[in-house]
């Protein structure tokens, strides 16, 4: 009885969205290529894929929406997901497909290991995924879940739903209370949300939590987040990256042009200093002589005039000392900042 209520219903869904023409029905076949995706039928398969931090509770709710333990649970890091895995079973009738994937922003995943799991985890949910569900505890938002999500580009906001685990932890608080629905990641994902005790494999979350499913796929006209929308969103991104590249080499580019110019400029003073003690050392050379003739006359001995050169020399060479210093300070800092901007 329940079923053919729960059928009634989500054919509903799908007859708001459908369009009705004779023409259209005729053409409209999933397997046909050629059929544009938000003209597709109902689908006969619902492909899912779940994304977040390690702990979130991933595998235990791809557990609890395929209602068998297909996932092995996070409770320990030997059993922490490490790629993306896909299981399939029946729901209300409905095959579905679920991905399970690993965190890929802290799990010590290279950029080059990362990509290759994204691009798995996109092969294992083919033709596409009708759902991302982006799963985090609730309460516990760290606001870093937005950036699994920004992997797949701004186009997988509309096929997603925030999936929040850990309801059986809900005490006086209402869910709304709970959930922030003002939040900007959340109005992104059209205020799509659904709260899940992974404890409860009874009750009737998992059938509500399906008839959102059905809503939104039935508002995107049965289409689904395809590969060509992934291949466009790492276009995007690379071309993102190659900007900030150069934007980043224009910057160095600058700093380093400053900073030769700077040296250059405390290179020039530094010669002109050495310049005036020369002639300093030099005219007050001559003066020292005279006078320590006069006194080697006075005393018949030579000694005061080879202290006074001595003490002359012994200026110079400190005087020399201290500009060799300035001049290694600024190549060094020169350095340090070159270096600084090419990690960035």
């Amino acid at each position: 009885m329940w079923y053919q209520e729960h059928e009634i219903k989500l054919e509903s869904l799908w007859k708001k969205s459908s369009d009705t023409s004779s023409d259209k029905k005729l053409c409209m076949n999933e397997k046909d290529p050629a059929v544009e995706p938000r003209l597709q039928p109902r689908p006969s398969e619902l492909r899912l894929v779940l994304l977040g931090r390690t702990g979130a509770g991933k595998s235990a709710a791809g557990t609890t929406i395929l209602g068998s333990e297909e996932f092995p649970s996070e409770a320990s890091s030997s059993t922490v997901t490490q790629e993306s895995q896909k299981r399939t079973g029946q729901l209300s009738g409905r095959r579905v497909t679920v991905v399970d994937t690993p965190d890929w922003l802290h799990t010590g995943l290279s950029e080059g290991d990362r990509r290759r799991d994204v691009g798995l985890c996109v092969n294992l949910s083919a033709l596409g995924p009708h759902t991302f569900f982006l799963v985090t505890p609730l309460g516990r938002s760290t606001g870093e879940e937005k950036r699994t999500l920004e992997i797949f580009g701004e186009k997988a906001l509309e096929h997603t739903i925030i999936l929040f685990t850990h309801a059986d932890e809900l005490t006086s608080m209402t869910l709304e209370e709970s959930v922030h629905t003002g939040s900007r990641l959340l109005e992104k994902c059209g205020n799509r949300y659904h709260a899940l005790n992974n404890k409860d494999r009874g009750s009737t979350q998992v059938t509500e939590l399906l008839e959102k499913i059905e809503e939104l796929v039935a508002g995107n006209k049965g289409s689904y987040y395809s590969t060509e929308m992934y291949q466009e969103a790492e276009s995007q991104k690379e071309r993102e990256e190659e900007r900030l590249r150069e934007k980043q080499q224009k910057k160095l580019q600058n700093f380093l042009r400053r900073m030769k110019e700077e040296i250059q400029t405390r290179e020039e003073k530094i010669k002109a200093l050495e310049e005036r003690l020369r002639e300093e050392s030099a005219g007050g050379g001559a003066e020292e002589r005279e006078r320590g003739e006069r006194e080697a006359a006075e005393r018949d001995g030579g000694s005061e005039l080879g202290a006074g050169e001595g003490e002359e020399r012994e200026r110079g060479d400190t005087h020399r000392r201290e500009m060799e210093e300035l001049r290694q300070h600024y190549e060094e800092k020169a350095r340090e900042e070159a270096e600084r901007h090419l990690d960035l």
